[in-house]
This record gives structure tokens, C-alpha cells and sequence, in this order.
């Protein structure tokens, strides 16, 4: 073949360790650099570049602050082997900490942890928020049937864990950061002259069945910018 196109960090890993010489574009990858796709994702410096679904944080906690100005305790629930979680929840840290918000994290292995391992948070945290994690992702009806139990809203990264029960979601779009690999993969420029790219809109979706379910009292000016689900 004359490219590879990635998606996910385990494929693109995959690839990377089959061939150092066949352009690879990677997509839905959190971190490259992490990931050892890569040193520098501004520069890269191997035969990866591509798309990142890092999540837009900035606009999450200002979602979960707009709609829960008083919160104080972030849960979050990720597998630790998944190293686009760390990242993402070692940026979950930094950006909850400047805005006075302590955050409890649990970590499970599998999705038999979850159901388990989320009861940890009942009773001690004010909302919670998943990153695109692909054990958690599968399992998001397992973790609202602990978290319905608490009256504890659920944060989601992306738009795919409100279609499944979470409350809501600044959510990148997989499409968009899709479509971008595709005109990377049609570009004729060298690997080493295209950057790792986000995506630079965020939609913002809310679950209605959800919100109606926890009483959540949602701002007006939140529901006039969002997509009920």
C-alpha cells in the first residue's frame, strides 16, 4: 500500500511498529506523543501525523460550572491502561485545580469494574465526567444506572456517551476529525510538514430523557445553544 490510515491509538501503534517507512495518518488518537507515535506533534518526526480527539476541557468545565455553579467534587472513571485516558485525565487535573474543583478518580480494568467501582462515587462527588475512554464508552447504561441512583449528572467527552444515557456533552465531533484525516490522506505534502490537528468545534448536546429524570434546572441561555437528545 501506498498509505495507512489509523484509527485508534492501539492500530496506529500497531502500524507503526510494522512499517517506518509507509506514510501512516492517524485519527481518534488523544495523544501521539504519549502514544510514542511521535516527539513532537507540532513537528513530527516520524512517518505519523494525523487527527486528535483530545477533548475541548475548557469548554466542558465551563458547561459543568454554567449548569452547576456550586460544585466542588469531579468525579471521573477511566481505565489506567489506556493511555489516551491518563492524558486526558492528567488535563482533567490541571484545569479543574485552577478552578477550585478537587476531582476523585477510580479506575477499572474491564467493564465487569464498572458497575462496582462507579458506587465509589455516591455520596462523595457532584457530578461526574467520562473521557473517551473505550472501556467506560462501552459500559456508559452500566455507569448511569449507579450514578441515576445518586442523582449524580454524568459529563461526557463526546457525543456518543449522551446518545447512550450521560447527561451531557461539549462534545467533539469524530466526523469532523474524520473528515480532516481524509484531506490529510489526499494531501501531497510529506508527513513531517503536516502537524497533529484537533478539531477546533464543539457541539454541545444534552440528554432531555436524562435531564428531565435528575430535575437538572438547565439555564436558558445552555438549552438555546444546545442539541436535545
Amino acid at each position: 500500500v501506498d498509505l495507512i490510515c489509523a484509527i485508534s491509538t492501539p492500530a496506529a501503534q500497531a502500524m507503526a511498529n510494522a512499517t517506518d517507512s509507509i506514510p501512516i495518518v492517524g485519527t481518534a488518537i488523544t495523544s501521539y506523543t504519549l502514544a510514542k507515535l511521535m516527539n513532537d506533534e507540532a513537528h513530527p518526526d516520524s512517518n505519523v501525523t494525523g487527527t486528535s480527539d483530545r477533548a475541548p476541557l475548557d469548554k466542558q468545565l465551563a458547561l459543568i460550572k454554567e449548569i452547576q455553579p456550586d460544585i466542588k467534587t469531579l468525579g471521573v472513571l477511566y481505565n489506567s491502561s489506556e493511555a489516551n485516558s491518563v492524558v486526558q485525565v492528567a488535563d482533567l487535573k490541571k484545569a479543574c485545580q485552577s478552578r477550585g474543583i478537587q476531582v476523585k478518580e477510580l479506575t477499572v480494568n474491564n467493564v465487569n469494574d464498572i458497575q462496582q467501582v462507579a458506587e465509589g462515587f455516591l455520596g462523595k462527588v457532584d457530578a461526574i465526567y467520562v473521557p473517551t475512554d473505550n472501556v467506560v464508552a462501552s459500559s456508559i447504561p452500566t455507569l448511569m444506572s449507579v450514578a441515576d441512583r445518586g442523582h449524580i449528572p454524568v459529563y461526557g467527552a463526546e457525543v456518543g456517551h449522551v446518545k447512550n444515557g450521560a447527561f451531557a456533552s461539549e462534545s467533539i465531533s469524530f466526523y469532523d476529525i474524520g473528515h480532516r484525516a481524509a484531506d490529510i490522506l489526499e494531501g501531497k505534502k510529506e508527513v513531517k510538514d503536516l502537524p497533529v490537528e484537533g478539531t477546533p468545534v464543539a457541539h454541545l448536546y444534552i440528554n432531555k430523557a436524562e435531564m428531565d429524570k435528575l430535575g437538572i434546572k438547565v439555564p436558558q441561555s445552555v438549552l438555546d445553544r444546545a442539541k436535545l437528545i
